[in-house]
């Protein structure tokens, strides 16, 4: 398989390689008015809202003062595609830690206006590249943006039983090897990617759009 990510080019690679070891928190704590990656409200017209972000209606800037991270925004090229990526890093809520990167859907040829305004190249550890936006697109970006998905990666082991018991058994399951698997929850908007030796990736999605999801998938199993 080429990419493990599905949801926005290159945020789980990198969110692989920055997570390094922290202390667990306790993961049993009763929800309440909490904001926890298992608490997940899907609304009627076909989005969710995952730590208080709802998809496919909040804006960058509105995430913001939600998650209390100033975000990076960045374009991202894998071969000879575009994407623009928000980086949230580290993230404390309900004291629960952990890396939050969100994806933004434009038009190509939108993408292609901000490349050509940005500012230099500058590969990443997956053989992509990152280039961040001119100071004049950032900031509105920021403002008007809307997020199209979030990537989570907890600093916590999430142990697959924790996993089974907030989120419930997956609809579909996907393997990728003997140590990696996916899990499917389209009427949640979710797919939990579970490692035997790594951190669990969850990425969020509304569900209308979970095809964004399931269809790169897919293709890795034919």
């Amino acid at each position: 398989m080429k990419k493990v990510l599905v949801a926005g080019l290159g945020v789980v690679a990198l969110l692989l390689l920055v997570l390094v070891w922290r202390v667990p928190v306790d993961l049993e704590q009763p929800a309440g008015e909490q904001l926890l990656p298992w608490q997940i409200v899907v609304h009627p017209d076909g989005t969710n809202e995952v730590f208080g972000v709802r998809l496919g209606h909040a804006t960058v800037a509105e995430a913001e003062a939600i998650l209390g991270k100033r975000a990076r925004l960045a374009l991202f090229q894998d071969e000879d595609t575009l994407a623009l990526e928000v980086y949230y890093g580290e993230v404390t809520l309900s004291g629960l830690s952990g890396q939050v990167m969100g994806h933004i859907d434009l038009p190509q040829d939108e993408l292609q206006a901000l490349h050509e305004r940005a500012g230099q190249w500058r590969p990443t550890g997956g053989g992509g590249r990152r280039m961040p936006l001119s100071e004049a697109d950032d900031n509105a970006q920021r403002a008007r943006a809307v997020l199209a998905s979030l990537a989570y990666v907890s600093y916590a082991k999430l142990e697959p039983a924790l996993l089974l018991r907030r989120f419930g058994e997956p609809e579909e399951r996907v393997r990728l090897d003997a140590e990696r698997e996916h899990w499917l929850y389209p009427d949640k908007g979710l797919d939990i990617l579970t490692q035997a030796r790594g951190r669990e990736v969850l990425q969020y999605v509304p569900p209308r759009d979970f095809d964004r999801l399931r269809t790169p998938l897919s293709v890795t199993q034919e």
